[in-house]
């Protein structure tokens, strides 16, 4: 008896448990453009294109009023060449992700650390 109930957990436990098709998730558009978004701002920043200053108060004044707008104007105000064009890229790419997540809901049932291995290798593999 004990043997048969915990090869019925075992099962259950197995057949609740949602396995995630990483290769799949990798061919979705909304990741994909994503990850040119990302792409774009790391090139950016490695050819000096996209340079934020090192003004700690930034983050803080943004912190007080967190709009798009308003970072575009601290970043301009501290002298951020191409500021639009980044704050513009990273509220893109912040929505990208929230659609993604949005599209594929299985990915919010999965537990924390699981998750985070999961977009890890959508990212970077």
């Amino acid at each position: 008896m004990k043997h048969f109930l915990i090869n019925i957990t075992i099962a259950l436990s197995l057949f609740f448990q949602q396995q995630i098709d990483v290769a799949a998730l990798k061919k979705d558009p909304v990741l994909i453009q994503y990850k040119k978004i990302m792409d774009d701002i790391r090139e950016g920043q490695i050819s000096h294109k996209y340079v934020l200053p090192n003004d700690p108060q930034v983050m803080k004044s943004f912190g007080s009023n967190p709009t798009k707008e308003n970072l575009k104007k601290l970043l301009n105000e501290k002298g951020m060449k191409n500021a639009n064009e980044y704050v513009d890229k990273i509220f893109l790419q912040t929505k990208l992700m929230f659609d993604f997540l949005k599209k594929h809901p299985e990915l919010s049932r999965i537990d924390a650390n699981k998750k985070q291995e999961i977009i890890r290798q959508l990212l970077f593999d």
